[in-house]
């Protein structure tokens, strides 16, 4: 059916399928019961194809369903990994709760930022609330954290919360258009990246979904871990060095002759 066709009055209308789209469109949340009845038709013998109808009105280029909210950035994550002298156990003391599930995940809920996870292998996952800016992940992580008590030292805290970094998003671009249905996947894999337009969700919106690999995340640990284990191999080389200083100069000390001879008292 051409776009012309479908862009009927109720008086044109002559199939039923028009009279159902015409229906949708003025009431896009109407249940197939709903719209039997109001087609006239019984449900009992026409329930599949009022079913069948919503699926495609949904779906369809022209009459398909809008966005009820369309916003420009959702479901926005940072990451970063606690230091190993953090204590596990004093988080249930304050305001941490374990998670239901068997991974022994402990979680930090608030109504304003969101809620975090920290999981066995220090690593925590902030999703975080509107507005989705760095600066309030910072400042959920400290609530979270330094004022509850379980990073104290400001030593440790300042260079910590400066390690959170984003994690991914979803970015939607709105369009006054509606736009056919595409999706990109394939550096999903590779770089962490989706392209959408014409999507369910957003019909008329450009979508980016980006997600940081975890390929990339695995290199940056593998790379600190390697720069901590070369630090402490230069300062045992270094204190290695000093040692060995210490005992040539004692060695050499020791086999050095001594010039000034003990005088005999009973000479004069």
């Amino acid at each position: 059916m051409s776009s012309e066709k479908r862009n009927v009055t109720v008086s044109d209308a002559q199939t039923l399928k028009e009279k159902a789209y015409l229906i949708l469109n003025k009431y896009p949340a109407i249940s197939p019961k709903m719209l039997c009845q109001m087609l006239n038709v019984p449900y009992s013998t026409h329930k599949d194809y009022a079913r069948q109808l919503r699926y495609r009105w949904k779906r369809d280029f022209i009459n398909g369903l809008p966005s009820k909210g369309p916003s420009s950035q959702h479901h926005c994550r940072a990451f970063c990994y606690v230091p190993g002298s953090v204590d596990r156990k004093i988080a249930l003391n304050v305001g941490w709760v374990m998670s239901h599930n068997r991974n022994r995940v402990l979680i930090f809920k608030d109504r304003q930022y969101g809620r975090i996870e920290w999981w066995e292998t220090r690593r925590v996952s902030v999703h975080i609330n509107k507005p989705q800016i760095l600066g309030r992940v910072k400042q959920f992580l400290s609530n979270a954290f330094f004022k509850s008590g379980l990073i104290w030292d400001e030593r440790v805290f300042n260079p910590w919360i400066e390690s959170v970094q984003w994690l991914g998003a979803h970015d939607v671009y709105d369009t006054p258009d509606r736009l056919p249905y595409k999706v990109i996947d394939t550096y999903k894999e590779m770089l962490g990246f989706v392209f959408k337009a014409g999507d369910v969700s957003h019909p008329n919106s450009y979508e980016f979904e980006w997600c940081k690999p975890q390929w990339m995340e695995r290199f940056e640990l593998l790379s600190h871990q390697a720069l901590v284990n070369l630090e402490i191999d230069a300062k045992a080389l270094q204190q290695t060095s000093k040692a060995i200083t210490e005992f040539n100069d004692f060695m050499k000390d020791l086999s050095t002759p001594k010039t000034a001879m003990r005088k005999d008292p009973s000479v004069v």
